[in-house]
């Protein structure tokens, strides 16, 4: 379940917690089944807690870049993909943990920025060390955060743009 993103009306998620919803799951798993897929996919939808209605968003097949969530959530999919290509069907596993919250610092900053520059709000939530595991650092490799600064910052400098068209996104709470 995302809980913060880089633009208020939707995109790329930089807090996250690992949440169950079996009614997304059960249309994940029947939209899946009905294309005979097999392989990584990512099952995007938009979800009001209020409404308790959902939307199908998109497919990708591809592994998604919130993958740190599951991971730390006790549901390792690179590894179980992996196991599957060497050993053929594996037994299910559910060590799947509720709860847990992972953070994509540099997005959390750029979120803070856009909303600082382009909306004259200022938002700390975005800059908390609010989870239990970090996308972008980990003390066994520091290092990973200041490349992705870099990548980053020349992205920024020739573009002078943190973010997307705000207007290209849908905002789940309009509808």
């Amino acid at each position: 379940k995302r809980l913060k993103e880089k633009i208020s009306s939707g995109g790329t998620s930089t807090l996250r917690v690992s949440t169950r919803n079996e009614m997304l799951e059960e249309w994940a798993e029947r939209l899946l089944t009905y294309l005979h897929w097999n392989g990584v996919a990512m099952v995007e939808f938009k979800y009001n807690d209020q409404t308790k209605k959902g939307w199908f968003i998109e497919i990708n097949p591809r592994f998604w870049g919130s993958l740190a969530l599951p991971y730390y959530a006790g549901m390792d999919f690179p590894w179980l993909y992996y196991q599957i290509l060497r050993d053929g069907d594996i037994s299910f596993t559910d060590n799947y943990k509720e709860g847990i919250r992972v953070k994509w610092l540099l997005g959390g900053m750029i979120a803070f920025a856009d909303n600082l520059f382009n909306d004259n709000k200022i938002d700390l939530n975005h800059l908390k060390l609010n989870a239990n595991y970090y996308d972008d650092f980990s003390w066994n490799d520091p290092l990973v955060l200041f490349g992705e600064l870099a990548y980053y910052g020349e992205k920024f400098m020739k573009s002078f743009k943190l973010n997307p068209t705000k207007d290209s996104f849908l905002n789940i709470d309009d509808i």
